[in-house]
C-alpha cells in the first residue's frame, strides 16, 4: 500500500493526526494534494502546507480560501510563521482542512510545540480536520505516541517498478 493510499484510508477512519516519514515530503505532498482534488467538493480537504521559513501556504483553492478566512492580517500571519502558533492558530480551521508540516521532527524537542500537537487531537477528530507531520525520520517523543500514528512506504510512482 503506499503512503497516499494509506492516508485516504486514515483520512476515511477521521485519523486527526499523522506522520509521514519521507525523503521527499515535496512528493508526499503533491501526491496528496492530486488526491484531495479528486475528492468530491463535500470531502474535498483545504490544504495548507507549513515550513519554518515561509510558514503557511495554500496548496489548493480550499486552502487558500481557509487560509486567507484565519490569516486575514498582519498579526494572525506573523503568529502562525512559529509552529507554536501555528498549532494555536489551527484550532480556528474549518472542517476538513488538512495542515501538512514540514521537517516537524526538528521540533519535538520543544514541549509547546508537543504539547499544542496533543491539544488538537479531540477537535480535529471531532469534525475531519487533520495535522500531518512530515519528515525524513519521525522519532516521536512518548508524549506523542498514543497520538500520532506514523506512516512510510512507497509513493504511488514507486509502488508500481
Amino acid at each position: 500500500m503506499t503512503i497516499i493510499e494509506r492516508f485516504l484510508k486514515s483520512r476515511k477512519f477521521g485519523v486527526p493526526i499523522m506522520g509521514i516519514e519521507t525523503e521527499d515530503q515535496a512528493a508526499v505532498i503533491t501526491a496528496l494534494v492530486k488526491s484531495q482534488d479528486a475528492e468530491p467538493i463535500s470531502k474535498r480537504g483545504k490544504v495548507i502546507i507549513w515550513d519554518l521559513i515561509r510558514g503557511p501556504l495554500p496548496a489548493n483553492e480550499g486552502g487558500k480560501v481557509e487560509l486567507q478566512r484565519v490569516a486575514s492580517d498582519e498579526d494572525a500571519r506573523a503568529q502562525m510563521m512559529s509552529p507554536t502558533g501555528l498549532l494555536m492558530k489551527a484550532l480556528e480551521f474549518k472542517a476538513e482542512t488538512i495542515i501538512c508540516m514540514k521537517n516537524v521532527h526538528r521540533f519535538f524537542d520543544d514541549t509547546a510545540v508537543m504539547q499544542a500537537i496533543c491539544n488538537l487531537r479531540d477537535l480535529f477528530k471531532e469534525d475531519h480536520r487533520m495535522l500531518v507531520l512530515l519528515g525524513p525520520t519521525l522519532k516521536q517523543p512518548i508524549a506523542l505516541t498514543g497520538d500520532v500514528g506514523v506512516i512510510d512506504g512507497p509513493l504511488p510512482n514507486e509502488s508500481s517498478g
